[in-house]
């Protein structure tokens, strides 16, 4: 049954958190730990801090660098294989949504029969896979405390979203301090895409009051921290703010999903290379003015979170007007640039509206994301007629 509202992640929030991580893995009872990182993390002096902290505790480990962007999903099958040869009993997870993934496939091949691709099949339901814990270094993705994972097929360059309700992070450590060094573009991207979850998970068909009110906060959050964090990355107050409303974010994904405009930003991303997070940023206006007649309390709700004010007269489609305006002023102002930087070769937009309009995410829109509907949208996005 899909409950309404669960969070089972045991979160441990706090500057300098980190160097508590030997203390959690001995409270799960693990003794040896999997340390799945990239290389700006480790460049940034991240994983130190981390291998301090379990040393300090007489935890051993093994470390596995391999991870890069938008994880293909032999990377999760090989560093499965060095896993089983490493004789940890826990993946410790360091980094952005990209190591947090790689360690969650490969954390769910200890308990559930490979390749990770099987379980892009619904009908193939990943099962219980403790020992799974994630130290974010981005406030972004939020997949720290969600209850899914994205893995790219290296052979049709597809994002797949793999749900795993029985393979979230059994514990996790949030420290503000960690989220310091990134640098403004990937502050502005990452934030992007917290922002995203927030209003997407808002306005999907099966969301409720319950993350209605959370998502609701937050985006309030996001309006007002996000361009601090972006302007001094050495304000710590807006790095606690957006960390939080990261997890936040996360959360609301699990309880209600996302919907056209990820649909989009993953298609975006797998057919021309876009960060995922700019492509939220360019997705998420149109999508929104698109299903404004069928919200237009809740867009208006958004568009007075991002800045926008109302006479209380205006129509649905005035609403989806203002909505999507205010958000473009907003990414503006967080730097995002122009779609044009990205180059894309849009001869091919029937073939991503085809791609758009078959996404996982699209189930949960409140208006049907038929081909013809994401043409429409990618039109719109890229500004042609």
């Amino acid at each position: 049954m899909f409950y309404t509202f669960h969070q089972p992640v045991k979160v441990l929030y706090g500057v300098g958190a980190v160097a508590k991580i030997g203390e959690v893995v001995k409270d799960g009872n693990y003794t040896k730990a999997f340390v799945v990182y990239d290389s700006g993390v480790k460049g940034a002096g991240i994983v130190d801090k981390v291998t301090k902290g379990l040393e300090a505790s007489g935890i051993g480990y093994e470390l596995y660098d391999k991870v890069i962007p938008d994880p293909p999903s032999y990377l999760v099958d090989e560093g499965f294989k060095v896993f089983e040869k490493s004789g940890c009993d826990c993946v410790i997870a360091v980094g952005g949504g990209s190591s947090i993934d790689t360690a969650k496939g490969i954390n769910i091949l200890r308990f559930n029969e490979g390749p990770i691709l099987r379980y892009a099949n619904p009908e193939n339901v990943i099962g219980r896979s403790p020992g799974l814990i994630t130290i974010p270094t981005t406030a972004g993705t939020g997949s720290e405390v969600s209850n899914g994972l994205i893995i790219s097929d290296p052979e049709t360059h597809i994002k797949n979203l793999l749900v795993c309700y029985n393979a979230m992070s059994e514990f996790c450590v949030i420290d503000p301090e960690l989220m310091m060094g990134m640098p403004k573009k990937l502050t502005a991207y990452t934030g992007s895409d917290v922002l995203a979850h927030l209003v997407e998970s808002y306005t999907t068909n099966v969301s409720t009051k319950l993350n209605e009110l959370i998502s609701e906060k937050f985006i309030s959050v996001v309006y007002e921290w996000l361009p601090q964090a972006v302007d001094n990355g050495q304000n710590i107050e807006a790095r606690e703010n957006m960390g939080i409303a990261s997890s936040m974010g996360g959360w609301c994904l699990s309880l209600a999903f996302a919907h056209a405009g990820h649909s989009i930003a993953h298609t975006l991303g797998a057919k021309y290379g876009m960060v995922h997070g700019a492509a939220c940023a360019y997705a998420d206006p149109e999508v929104l003015r698109w299903i404004a007649p069928t919200c237009p309390g809740k867009i208006k709700k958004i568009a007075e979170m991002l800045g926008a004010t109302f006479k209380g007269n205006e129509t649905p489609e005035q609403i989806g007007e203002k909505v999507c305006e205010v958000y473009k002023a907003f990414n503006d102002r967080i730097g995002i640039p122009p779609i044009e930087t990205w180059n894309c070769d849009l001869s091919r937009l029937d073939e991503v509206a085809e791609a758009v309009s078959v996404e996982a995410c699209g189930n949960f829109s409140v208006q049907p994301l038929t081909f013809d509907a994401a043409k429409m949208l990618l039109k719109k996005i890229f500004g042609v007629a």
